[in-house]
């Protein structure tokens, strides 16, 4: 390539570009059916930047000093660096457009002298108007590359576009605002407003909060499409500079400063980025390259579990098999045991993918045991990595050891070093792998993490937290944003709750292998397998003293067993925790998925314990998700909005940035506000359902007590011989409602600080709230003409759905809740409820009963996505 194109910023050559292999850990596939820039679709996303630039404050870090940063983050190199001197001289101060900053700044990039690049080996290119695909919306203003991964990325029309899969970092470029605010020299920083807050001008902050969310889009992709433990990218305003650092644990903003008064700090970055290794630009070096021989076996052995697990032949099996294979991108992955031993898996097209950054950061694959040549599941995650919080194949480890039903078997677990350690020893299959565990039982560092039987302590289930301290994690890939949210220059008021936890990179590997619990054939099979489930979080609470505390509708898999029916496997244990002798939880933090957790869970009590109640909770909510998505009923027309307040409702208080949600929920536990129009045309469902909220109403807590009074209606439910095995049907919603309610970005975990529990203890007593709420109501006590009309319908299942089906288009646009309409206006203070026929209306405090009221004010959480979910 000649000088002149290397100095340009995106200009069409004549002949294209050489294509040489991708390497293993860039452009990683993405899961079938998605699109690889989902989070930059115009339909939404301008609301998800908004909302990514809100969550970013909780988790932000700054101002670092540059040259802290610098020596931190990229060591020093040898010396040969371009002169710095007018390095920059054609960037503009103040330009009225960010269009006037891009060419002059990818020139200055580019630059090269006789003896060296100012990037060596790294080639800037303006993506501005070149977004990876020309359906998709928004891309980075300049992006990096690997000068030898051009060909790779380069479109028919040879320009170079904005492609997140090889992209080394993004350049976000503004004409005249910055995002963030240095605090001036002698400043207090604790009470410096640092992110956004010194924006006075609203339009000027809703657009600033926008770009910064986009930012924040950025960065979760290249995580997304790459196999990445970090990221950097450069943010612009003007000729001022900013560095970020971007981690699972949150991001760390550099100090601003002006390229053309100090341009060294800029020209140091970049010749320190051009010549740092793979692991210095925050790339995972576990991942390597397959021959033809292992794509081969990979192939063949996903194609035969799939025909195994669904039936299928032809043209579908080979349809249901792209869902986890993708021709010539078979990557070979190390799971590590410790620096010694560690066990190869194939991998390709995952079924999980992170959105979102400061998370867990899931993947999901259908993976090979390269040696054995057996199936198995690998989960890719960033373990939070807190003092309490066990490795989650240690976990299932002692929860088999107690012979708690229904749970997966580990085969292989341990964290991700920071580069390959080599192939010391490999472990070929279990037997041999026994054998070293035999001869060795004593090492109580290896606390894990072979297959076989669990280790002593396992066994035991003596836990003691060890595994939860990052610090012990010496070798493996951690987080590093914690490490400076305590520093002397960060911005962060004392009053503020930072969301800011360490991560470990971390491996484990499943013998079972199924699909996820949304693909099942009809009612029989969804109430079959949710029933497995709920054995499991029985065993677990009386076998082990353990809370699952994540039960969602990803967390349960069906797995096809030697008699041909396929059996619910209760999955994600990362979040669980033993028990104290009162039942409830030992430590104070929220977690779940947001779309299924309780009510409680959800709530403001800061002394809020997790219970086996709210896990049965969790698994009601599943079974009618799960009804309503895939099952036939009465709502179909409304299920967007239906399902969008019940399972997603949340606030955020503009005061202190609290989150409340629940109150659909909580509505539907005072009287049925929800699930009283919804008609399942299986009867044998619709009783379950019917008697699982009942169980649930407010007022039958002790009944809600027995933990077995649920499993009942199991029973009763499956003892129906005509109970349908294939009338799943497909109800169609938006996907920013399935990414909600399903996504692992959700998945919340916080920590209540002991402090707030003891300064909030005060709880009424069950009779004054009874009292109050009957007060308040003025027509929810059982003999009201409200509930006897309530109790009549409920009686007459083929009335009330004649009752609610609208009658014609001129009505049918909405169910009409005549109890609500009726008095939505009122001119005093107002509170905001879901109501089934209206996205949102607006409630006077009376007509809240005082109940739904005090489960559904506020809760503290860490953002983890309900597919979120995550927030796994």
């Amino acid at each position: 390539m000649s000088s002149s194109e290397a100095n340009s910023s995106n200009i069409a050559v004549e002949t294209k570009l050489p294509k040489l292999p991708p390497p293993p850990f860039q452009d990683s596939p993405v899961t079938k059916n998605e699109s690889s820039k989902n989070n930059l679709q115009p339909q939404d996303a301008q609301s998800r930047y908004m909302r990514l630039g809100d969550e970013l404050r909780d988790w932000c870090v700054g101002p670092m000093p540059v040259s802290q940063f610098l020596d931190a983050f990229l060591p020093d190199q040898p010396r040969g660096m371009p002169s710095p001197v007018k390095a920059f001289k054609d960037v503009p101060s103040a330009p009225t457009d960010g269009k006037e900053v891009h060419e002059p700044l990818v020139k200055a990039f580019n630059y090269a002298s006789k003896k060296a690049s100012r990037c060596p080996g790294v080639r800037f290119v303006n993506t501005s108007n070149l977004p990876e695909h020309p359906s998709k919306f928004g891309s980075p203003k300049i992006c990096a590359y690997e000068s030898s991964s051009l060909g790779l990325v380069e479109r028919d029309d040879t320009k170079i576009p904005a492609h997140f899969g090889y992209m080394l970092l993004f350049v976000e470029v503004k004409a005249n605002h910055d995002f963030f605010l240095d605090p001036p020299e002698g400043a207090d920083p604790k009470e410096h407003p640092f992110i956004l807050d010194h924006i006075g001008d609203e339009n000027t902050l809703k657009k600033a909060k926008r770009a910064l969310g986009q930012n924040v889009a950025y960065a979760i992709d290249i995580c997304k499409r790459q196999h990445r433990s970090f990221c950097f990218s450069i943010s612009v305003s003007g000729s001022r500079i900013r560095f970020l650092r971007w981690d699972r644990a949150g991001v760390i903003v550099s100090r601003s400063f002006d390229c053309h008064t100090q341009p060294k700090l800029l020209c140091q970055f970049l010749w320190r980025f051009g010549r740092a290794t793979d692991v210095q630009r925050g790339f995972d070096t576990t991942i390597f390259p397959t021959s033809e021989a292992q794509e081969m076996l990979f192939k063949s052995v996903v194609t035969a579990h799939v025909k195994k697990e669904l039936e299928l032949d032809g043209d579908k099996l080979e349809e249901a098999v792209s869902r986890h294979y993708q021709a010539e991108r078979v990557l070979r992955v190390k799971v590590y045991a410790d620096e010694h031993t560690h066990r190869d898996f194939l991998i390709s097209r995952p079924i999980i993918l992170p959105e979102s950054m400061a998370s867990r950061g899931t993947r999901g694959y259908w993976a090979v045991d390269a040696k054995t040549g057996k199936i198995a599941f690998l989960k890719d995650v960033w373990r939070t990595a807190v003092f309490g919080m066990n490795r989650e194949g240690s976990i299932i480890r002692y929860l088999k050891g107690k012979k708690v039903r229904n749970i997966p078997e580990v085969l292989f677990h341990g964290d991700v070093p920071d580069s390959d350690v080599g192939d010391e020893v490999t472990a070929d299959n279990d037997v041999e792998m026994q054998d070293i565990v035999e001869e060795d039982p004593d090492n109580a560092d290896d606390k894990n993490d072979t297959p076989g039987t669990p280790n002593e302590d396992e066994a035991k289930g003596e836990w003691d937290g060890w595994e939860g301290d990052v610090s012990r994690a010496t070798d493996a890939q951690c987080t590093r944003t914690q490490e400076y949210l305590h520093a002397t220059w960060a911005c962060i008021p004392e009053d503020r709750e930072m969301k800011v936890t360490p991560h470990v990179h971390y491996r484990l590997a499943l013998k079972e292998v199924g699909y996820g619990l949304e693909e099942f054939n009809g009612t029989h099979e969804l109430l079959l397998c949710t029933q497995d489930a709920y054995f499991a979080i029985l065993d677990a609470k009386r076998l082990a003293d353990t809370l699952h505390r994540d039960i969602s509708m990803n967390n349960i898999i069906l797995v096809r067993c030697a008699d041909g029916r396929r059996r619910g496997i209760l999955i994600d244990w990362e979040l669980s925790c033993k028990t104290s002798n009162d039942g409830k939880a030992r430590d104070h933090w929220r977690s779940g998925t947001w779309a299924f957790m309780s009510v409680k869970a959800l709530g403001r009590s800061f002394d809020f314990r997790h219970s086996i109640q709210d896990d049965l909770e969790s698994i009601i909510y599943v079974v009618f998700y799960g009804g309503l998505r895939y099952l036939p009923h009465n709502t179909s027309m409304l299920l967007s909005d239906f399902m969008n307040n019940f399972f997603n409702q949340r606030d955020k208080l503009p005061d202190d940035g609290t989150v409340m949600g629940g109150v659909g929920k909580a509505a539907n536990k005072n009287s049925r506000y929800y699930s009283r129009f919804v008609v399942f045309k299986t009867a044998s469902l619709q009783k379950w359902l019917d008697g699982a909220f009942d169980l649930l109403d407010f007022e039958s807590e002790e009944q809600w007590e027995d933990i077995d009074s649920l499993g009942k209606l199991w029973a009763l439910a499956l003892s129906d011989e005509n109970l349908p095995t294939a009338d799943r049907v497909v109800h169609e919603i938006p996907r920013n409602i399935v990414t909600e309610a399903l996504d692992d970005a959700t998945t919340i975990s916080t920590r209540v600080p002991s402090a707030q529990v003891a300064e909030t203890n005060h709880v009424q007593s069950r009779r004054k709230r009874k009292a109050a709420d009957l007060h308040i109501s003025g027509r929810d006590g059982p003999n009201s003409k409200r509930m006897k009309a309530s109790a009549a319908i409920d009686k007459q299942p083929g009335r009330r759905a004649e009752q609610i089906r609208p009658s014609g288009p001129s009505k049918g646009a909405t169910f009409r809740n005549t109890r609500a309409t009726t008095r939505l206006r009122k001119r005093s203070e107002t509170h905001v409820v879901a109501v089934p026929n209206v996205s949102r209306a607006v409630l006077p405090p009376s007509e809240i009963p005082a109940r739904v009221r005090t489960h559904c004010m506020r809760t503290r959480s860490l953002k983890q996505s309900p597919n979120d979910t995550p927030v796994q």
